[in-house]
């Protein structure tokens, strides 16, 4: 999911094959590479991909008018009462 959203925005292929090589090279244990199911190696490319992977959320927010704040993946969300946030799911949109 998150190539295929880099390459939205990525022209450059050189950068995208890089970015590509980051994210599967997985991790050393005891000295021995063991490949990862999700999760980002390294600071750099998290800040990036969570940039990527959270733009739909961006829009969906700006599209009802809540007020956020987002700074790489660490998202604060302004509401007028509580109960506004109990109106959205992991697996509906807010409304």
């Amino acid at each position: 999911m998150l190539m295929a959203r880099l390459a939205r925005k990525v022209k450059d292929k050189r950068l995208s094959k890089l970015i590509r090589c980051y994210v599967g090279a997985g991790i050393m244990v005891d000295g021995v590479r063991q490949p990862v199911s999700e999760g980002t190696p390294g600071v750099p490319v998290v800040v990036g991909a969570s940039n990527i992977m959270l733009q739909d959320f961006d829009q969906e927010f700006r599209s009802h008018e809540h007020r956020f704040v987002r700074y790489a993946n660490d998202i604060r969300v302004f509401v007028k009462s509580e109960p506004q946030p109990s109106r959205c799911s992991n697996r509906a949109p807010c409304r």
